[in-house]
This record gives structure tokens, C-alpha cells and sequence, in this order.
């Protein structure tokens, strides 16, 4: 029968499963050397313990996304919007896995740190009444947005890269049926929740950055390019943590200790077959009674005139405690 476990149990193994001392020593090791690893580590605690549906996860998935997040030394704070733990369905294990997944923040700070030619580098959205036009040859891009309250829907999102060298630019525009595509592969999506629902202007924005990121020469240890790799794994759960020698498969949540049960007679019966018949010692669950005080003997009265010992007396000759010497059993 499976095991039913609490919400709140399932929080305090994932707590004390990243409060190891091998896992935190190796999220520390993985942050870069820039970063205040003690300050961002509380952060992933904290969004850990706040990322909804995070505890159906399996909690080496976890560990997995969270390593990766330090791997590119980006916050998983929502509010910050740089990276997200995403629950997804595996169907190989029939079960939630949590994967990683760099938010537009996130791209675009990798992309700053990752070339430092760059001057600046941007995504925006296009609503339906916004005046927009763009061409490649020659390369053309203008948008002016309409009023907040008279833009209508969503309809493009654009990205552009800037480098500080001759002002050398380069854009990219993705339509509706491209970001659609790019949300339906979100199970998250599907089901009503994650970033697609709750930061539609960023990931529609995210979803631009990234095609032009794509575009990028980058080198292959780059931050940029692990977060983009560790991204198009569908395998959450099998992380890429290049670099570190934690094995993820064999770590656990520490079982909580078994409760002490006292032994029943048909207990001790199956362990006196198995050590030959002899009953072993039952532990004792009580003190052992007081001894009962000798009477003054009486001088006048002859040794065989004493009379014999009742019933009564003999069964409290072979009784210690509440334990029958003889059969084992428990007398209560």
C-alpha cells in the first residue's frame, strides 16, 4: 500500500534534503565566484518552500534544477523574473519532475556576462494597434506602442542586440503561431499555471530573446550556453551539472527513526523456533516487582510442619516483572 505522506512532511524532507551538507556544499561550489553564494542559497531555499506544485516533484529533480540555476548564478526569486522551477509530467518515471528554465531576465543578463562586447540587448512585445514594421534586407525595425488601454492583443515580440564595436545591431521578430508553439510545449501551460500564465509579456519577450540568442556565437562553457542546453533537456531530472562530482540518484531525505513496538507472545514464539526452541529474554517494559519480605522464622514451629506453597505462590516464583519466565507471554 503506498504511503501517504503530508504536504508538510514533503517540505520538511525537501528542506533537510538541500540542507545537506554534501548538497549545499556543491550548490555553493557550482554559483560563480562573483556572486554571494551564502545570500543567493537563502533565495533558492525560500523559492523552493514557495514554487507551487514544487512538492510533487521528486526531490532529487529538485536539487538537480537548483544546481543548475547556480550553475549560471541566476535567482530563482520570482520577482526578480531571471529563472523559474517548473514542474513537468516525466512519463518515464510516471511522475513530476522539476526542471529549470531561464526567465527573459535571466537570458539577458547571461547574455551581458557571457559577451562582454555587447552594448545593449533587449526584447519587446507588439500589440494588435501598436504601428509596427520591420524588414531584414534592408534591415528596418520601428515600433511605436498605442495607448495602454486601446493596444488590443498581443501579436509580435521582437528582440535586438546592440555591440559597443561600430554600433553593429541585429534583430529578430516571432510571430503568434511561433509563440504559441513555443507555449504549447509548457506543461506547466497546459495545466494553468507557471510563467506562461502568470508573465505572458515575458515569455512572450523570452521567447523572442532567446531565438536571437540563438543567433550569438558563443563559446560552449559560456553561462549563456549551459542555461540554453540545460533548457532544451527533456529529460528533467537527468541535469547536466558539468563540474560536479555530487551523484544525484543516491541521495534521500533521511527516514524518520521507527517507533520502539513491544513484543507480542506470537513474536516471541516465531523467535524461540528460530533459536531452537529456547525462548529468548523478553525486555521488560516495567520495573521488576519488589521482593517480598522474608517472615522471622519460628522457632517453635518444626521445618516439615510448614505448610506447602499455594498455587498462588508458585505462579509468582516464576513471574519477574509482568513476564511469565515459562511461556514468554506478558501478564498485564
Amino acid at each position: 500500500m503506498t504511503e501517504i505522506v503530508s504536504p508538510k512532511q514533503k517540505m520538511a524532507n525537501l528542506r533537510s534534503l538541500l540542507m545537506n551538507e554534501k548538497v549545499q556544499a556543491q550548490i555553493m561550489s557550482a554559483l560563480p565566484r562573483h556572486i554571494d553564494g551564502k545570500r543567493l542559497f537563502r533565495v533558492y531555499l525560500t523559492a523552493v518552500q514557495t514554487t507551487p506544485r514544487i512538492l510533487e516533484c521528486d526531490t532529487v529533480s529538485v536539487i538537480g534544477a537548483v544546481i543548475q540555476a547556480a550553475q549560471v548564478g541566476l535567482s530563482l526569486d520570482s520577482v526578480f523574473g531571471e529563472g523559474f522551477l517548473i514542474p513537468r509530467y516525466n512519463k518515464n518515471t510516471g511522475g513530476f519532475v522539476a526542471q529549470f528554465q531561464t526567465g527573459y531576465k535571466g537570458l539577458r543578463k547571461l547574455a551581458f556576462t557571457s559577451d562582454k562586447g555587447i552594448r545593449d540587448i533587449y526584447a519587446r512585445v507588439v500589440y494588435e494597434n501598436d504601428t509596427f514594421e520591420y524588414a531584414y534586407e534592408p534591415a528596418t525595425l520601428r515600433h511605436t506602442p498605442a495607448d495602454a488601454d486601446t493596444r488590443g492583443p498581443l501579436k509580435y515580440a521582437y528582440a535586438k542586440v546592440i555591440w559597443k564595436e561600430d554600433n553593429y545591431d541585429r534583430f529578430i521578430v516571432v510571430g503568434t503561431p511561433e509563440i504559441n508553439k513555443a507555449k504549447s510545449a509548457s506543461d506547466s501551460a497546459k495545466k494553468g499555471f507557471g510563467p506562461w500564465i502568470d508573465n505572458t509579456e515575458a515569455m512572450w519577450a523570452k521567447t523572442a530573446l532567446r531565438r536571437l540568442c540563438d543567433t550569438l556565437t558563443l563559446s560552449a562553457d559560456s553561462d549563456l550556453a549551459r542555461a540554453m542546453v540545460s533548457e532544451d533537456s527533456e529529460e528533467a531530472g537527468r541535469h547536466a551539472v558539468a563540474g560536479l562530482d555530487l551523484d544525484l540518484s543516491s541521495l534521500s531525505a533521511a527516514p524518520a527513526a521507527p517507533q520502539l513496538q513491544e513484543p507480542t507472545t506470537s513474536a516471541l514464539d516465531q523467535l524461540a523456533e528460530q533459536s531452537g526452541g529456547q525462548t529468548p529474554a523478553p525486555v521488560q517494559q516495567r520495573r521488576r516487582r519488589a521482593a517480598p519480605q522474608e517472615a522471622p522464622p519460628v522457632a517453635t514451629q518444626p521445618a516439615a510442619a510448614q505448610a506447602a506453597p499455594t498455587q498462588a505462590e508458585r505462579d509468582d516464583e516464576r513471574i519477574v516483572g509482568n513476564i511469565d519466565r515459562r511461556t514468554g507471554e506478558v501478564i498485564e
